[in-house]
């Protein structure tokens, strides 16, 4: 027998006002949350819900570009430091495998702030670089720009 204690801090409850604070999608935009760590997925994925958005997940990146192949996402977020097959190799396959005029936004979510990093993400396709932990109020707006940019375009 053993005893294990985490601290634990309630979120707020939403009113539907809040969580429609921003002008709502005509659809719920799907979302590829791509990370190795449980915990980073699970609170990715009640963000996301509770913001109007529809998460997918993957664990690493080999499955993250099986799945993009397979599905169209509105945006992927990608971890960046993964076992097997990191997220700049991910999205380098991932873009490889897009087809003319199909770009879906790719915004890599890290705790890497190493000086170059950022130059590196966008080498390897991505769109956006996002530092964790991650201001919640700009995660949020980036990824609803993304999302409006390409919805944009493809109405186009």
């Amino acid at each position: 027998v053993f005893w294990l204690s985490l601290p634990v801090v309630a979120l707020p409850e939403m009113s539907a006002e809040e969580i429609q604070s921003d002008p709502p999608f005509a659809r719920r935009p799907r979302v590829l949350i791509v990370d190795d760590m449980e915990t980073n997925r699970f609170l990715l994925q009640v963000f996301l819900r509770r913001h109007g958005f529809e998460p997918e997940i993957a664990k690493g990146g080999d499955e993250a570009v099986r799945l993009a192949a397979a599905n169209p996402y509105d945006a992927i977020l990608m971890d960046l430091q993964m076992p097997e097959v990191d997220g700049y190799t991910a999205a380098r396959r991932i873009r490889a495998a897009e087809l003319p005029g199909q770009h879906t936004p790719i915004i890599a979510l890290t705790a890497s702030i190493a000086k170059g990093t950022r130059e590196k993400c966008l080498a390897a396709g991505m769109d956006e670089y996002l530092a964790k932990p991650l201001d919640l109020d700009k995660f949020k707006k980036v990824l609803r720009s993304h999302i409006s940019a390409k919805n944009a375009a493809s109405s186009t």
